[in-house]
């Protein structure tokens, strides 16, 4: 982490003084409010920079950090909300890699902390595990299949944390419902061929009958 960290600092060329304010956290400050202000600031880096190389370079050193520190997520729900929501917007990353980690990270933290998912927090209207659900679609639009694959994984846990058996039953009705309806879709559309498939062999049977017989 800490090459990662330098490197990242040498390569956008902080002021000298932003540099030494992060030695000073990390001398006289214990290591939670080193890393909220290290991941805070990353985040705010990563809004500030132009340029999807310099994106990407931002966007995987906050996915390896706050991959490392799950204790201090569950401590701290907002900023676990807040990464997690992050992790959402680096799924439409299509620089190479991006989407990858993302999806690596969402799964990682989504096992170590699955249980805060699930549960509802101070100051929520609900539980954001139906957030997720919700806004399902739209989260894995860009995502690949071996991706996809990952992330509902990653819901998988989330849900397996979940003790009330109807409450459980229900989320995975709703996770559920977009690969079933992809299912139906691809029968649909899989009888409807060999419908059109029959009755052109059909058409030109008749055809050849009617040929043959004048």
């Amino acid at each position: 982490m800490k090459k990662d960290f330098w490197s990242l600092l040498l390569r956008y060329e902080f002021h000298q003084f932003l540099f030494i304010y992060y030695l000073f956290f990390k001398l006289f400050y214990d290591n939670s409010q080193f890393y909220s202000f290290l991941t805070k600031d990353l985040l705010g880096l990563c809004e500030m920079k132009r340029g999807k190389d310099n994106k990407a370079v931002v966007a995987s050193n906050i996915m390896y950090i706050v991959g490392q520190y799950p204790r201090f997520l569950k401590l701290h729900w907002k900023f676990l909300k807040t990464v997690v929501n992050k992790l959402f917007e680096f799924m439409h990353e299509l620089h190479e890699g991006v989407q990858d980690m993302a999806c690596d990270t969402f799964i990682k933290i989504s096992t170590k902390c699955r249980r805060h998912f699930v549960v509802l927090q101070s100051g929520e209207a609900m539980p954001f595990i139906d957030e997720i659900l919700n806004t399902l679609p739209s989260i894995i639009s860009d995502l690949q299949p071996q991706q996809v694959h990952t992330f509902y994984e990653a819901v998988g846990h989330m849900i397996q944390a979940q003790t009330d058996p109807v409450i459980q039953e229900r989320l995975i009705t709703k996770f559920m419902e977009l690969p079933n309806t992809g299912v139906i879709f691809l029968l649909f559309y899989f009888i409807l061929f060999y419908f059109i498939l029959f009755y052109f062999i059909l058409f030109y049977f008749i055809l050849f009958i009617l040929i043959s017989f004048f």
